[in-house]
């Protein structure tokens, strides 16, 4: 039996430059893209969702409530937003987001931040 596609969806890919790609992951998975997602909508957005890639619109209590996939999980991938970069630098960000949920999926999480 194979494992189901992850779903991932993106809330705001319209706050990345056109010209940084995010490359495909390497495992299976369906991607959602969003131009934009309103606060008031993330939960509709997320609902089904196995990932969520944010760079500035929040993901609230509220909403990963209306995700059963998310809520209640012990873990989170965090992206930091950046207000401004260079394209090469947007571009690794966008690799290492890529890199670090691979990672994550196989079991073996960087950048690990807990209390």
């Amino acid at each position: 039996m194979s494992e189901r596609p992850a779903r991932i969806v993106f809330l705001d890919r319209a706050t990345f430059p056109e010209a940084v790609a995010l490359r495909p992951f390497s495992f299976p998975h369906t991607l959602v893209v969003h131009a934009a997602t309103a606060p008031v909508d993330v939960g509709a957005r997320i609902a089904d969702a196995d990932i969520v890639i944010t760079n500035k619109v929040p993901v609230r209590a509220d909403a990963i409530a209306m995700a059963p996939r998310l809520a209640g999980r012990p873990d989170f991938i965090l992206t930091p937003h950046v207000a401004w970069a260079s394209l090469e630098a947007i571009q690794g960000l966008a690799d290492q987001l890529v890199e670090n949920i691979e990672l994550h999926r196989r079991g073996t999480p960087r950048h690990v931040v807990s209390s």
